[in-house]
């Protein structure tokens, strides 16, 4: 809307406000809409506090567009007279677009590094109180719980001599493992409770009553079930250093239970949270991003109303969640469910500088997309307010970069990123590749 304007007053417009609201109006309702859908997307998401950021995104975009037009106007009316804006370059871009197809090749390799699996300490700052005291109890014990319900599976009781002694290969095994810090198992229970004077003479099933009741403060009731036919396994697993995913040390786990001649019967607890949580980022990702992209193409057929401007849009518009993920893989920041969205909000946020470029395209070449001409006449237009838009939402998220907790920091910087990759793209490579037909029919 301002660039408008201040075309409109250097053109001699008798209403710049007027002229810049009727210019503006088009690409500014496609990119208000791919926002909106940037941040709908997030309700297919299944983890909830995704979904709420969807809804209070979309109720943002609305709002944007209602200011824009209905309160901003007011203060443009107002103002005095404006400039042209620049002129952006008109050189040869080749070379500029070759380093971008590079980046965007360099940074999908972080791929292979992306973790949705990240360490509970990554949501803490390094040098603060909270890291230290975790890191100190994962080191001394482990920090995050993992609960394995186990039964025998021919039947037998808990308290069956057989049965304990299964608990205790199963004990040992646990015990022995990297990932696991410390447990107490029922096994554990029962020869702890024989240290009491005259225990040693009492059998297994009575020894777990009496862990049941009163005497012993009822904690017989926390490891063994009341009819003594299951037991649980209490361990707190490790987090530092931890380098396998947790899926792998929970299948290690599981098998562990197996080959102790037991069954496992359920694997809880927070360490198995935190592997769920990953999952839901994974689909999350692939829903979301997936589902974006395709309405995204919808959208660009609308605005470019040319299947081959359409097909470059869509190929860069893939390769801004490309290099936002790519760039967090390579380095190696976790996509918690803090971070995640990041590639879906730069992805809507990115595509609004391509509509008001392709769409002012088509009205200054009267439909015609091919012409090398026409593009850069429309990037002399609007390279400013693409690059000033880039430097405000930048900036904006640049404030995240101030948090003291580290997944809105990783958040920050991934929209940033995002954000600055997209009007790379929208300046140099939508152009180029948008007359590529034209250069090689010639």
């Amino acid at each position: 809307l301002a660039a408008n304007w201040r075309r409109g007053v250097a053109t001699g417009e008798s209403d710049p406000t007027a002229y810049a609201r009727r210019e503006t109006v088009g690409p500014s309702f496609w990119a208000m809409l791919t926002t909106l859908l940037g941040f709908t997307s997030l309700l297919l998401a299944t983890a909830k506090p995704l979904r709420e950021l969807g809804i209070a995104g979309a109720v943002g975009a609305l709002t944007a567009l209602v200011i824009a037009y209905g309160v901003f106007p007011v203060f443009l009316r107002a103002g005095g007279t404006g400039g042209t804006g620049g002129t952006g370059g008109t050189g040869n871009r080749r070379i500029v677009l070759g380093g971008l197809v590079v980046v965007v090749l360099i940074a999908g390799l972080g791929f292979r590094n992306l973790s949705t699996d990240p360490s509970l300490l990554s949501y803490f700052d390094p040098d603060g109180p909270l890291y230290e005291g975790l890191e100190a109890i994962d080191r001394d014990g482990g920090s995050s719980p993992l609960n394995i319900v186990i039964r025998d599976p021919g039947g037998m009781a808990i308290g069956d001599a057989e049965t304990v002694e299964k608990m205790w290969t199963l004990h040992e095994s646990l015990e022995s493992d990297p990932a696991v810090g410390s447990l107490i198992s029922p096994a554990l229970l029962l020869n702890e409770a024989r240290r009491v004077p005259m225990a040693g003479f009492l059998s297994n099933a009575l020894l777990l009553d009496l862990l049941q009741g009163p005497f012993f403060g009822r904690v017989g009731l926390s490891y063994v079930t009341a009819d003594h036919m299951e037991g649980r396994f209490f361990l707190r697993m490790r987090e530092g250093g931890r380098v396998e995913s947790r899926q792998a040390v929970i299948d290690r786990v599981e098998r562990y239970v197996t080959d102790a001649a037991l069954e496992p019967v359920y694997v809880a607890g927070q360490y198995e949270l935190q592997l769920q949580l990953g999952r839901l980022i994974r689909s999350s990702l692939a829903i979301g991003l997936g589902g974006l992209l395709m309405l995204f193409v919808g959208v660009a057929a609308v605005v470019s109303r040319d299947g081959w401007t359409t097909l470059v849009m869509v190929l860069c518009l893939t390769s801004i969640p490309i290099v936002v993920l790519g760039v967090m893989g390579h380095l190696a920041m976790p996509v918690d469910i803090i971070a995640s969205p990041a590639a879906n909000v730069a992805l809507a946020m990115g595509v609004d500088s391509m509509i008001h470029l392709v769409m002012r395209v088509r009205k200054l070449g009267n439909g015609n997309m091919a012409d090398p001409a026409t593009w850069i006449q429309a990037r002399r237009e609007l390279w400013h307010p693409i690059v000033g838009a880039a430097a405000i939402i930048s900036v904006g998220f640049g404030i995240f970069g101030l948090s003291s907790f580290p997944p809105t920091q990783r958040f920050g910087i991934a929209v940033i990123v995002g954000t600055l990759m997209a009007a790379s793209l929208t300046l140099i490579a939508v152009p180029r590749g948008a007359t590529l037909r034209r250069a090689k029919s010639s």
